[in-house]
């Protein structure tokens, strides 16, 4: 998955959970490193994890999955 794939995925799968356009969310990139998230995946650790807005994003083996922030 390249790094741009893997940023897509993040940020549509957050717009499609919140109902908004991607357009409408926060950046990425002013929210995490990006560039280690991508080395992350890239090296094959199991899985990485951060949270962006309102969830908990776990990235395993190219798979993007959202879960809500409890506090």
């Amino acid at each position: 998955m390249t790094r741009d794939d893997l940023l897509y995925e993040i940020v549509s799968s957050v717009a499609d959970r919140d109902g908004r356009a991607i357009r409408e969310l926060p950046l990425l990139g002013e929210q995490i490193d990006v560039e280690a998230v991508q080395a992350a995946v890239e090296s094959g650790v199991d899985r990485v994890e951060f949270e962006y807005l309102d969830y908990r994003v776990v990235v395993r083996d190219g798979d993007v999955e959202l879960r809500e922030q409890t506090e």
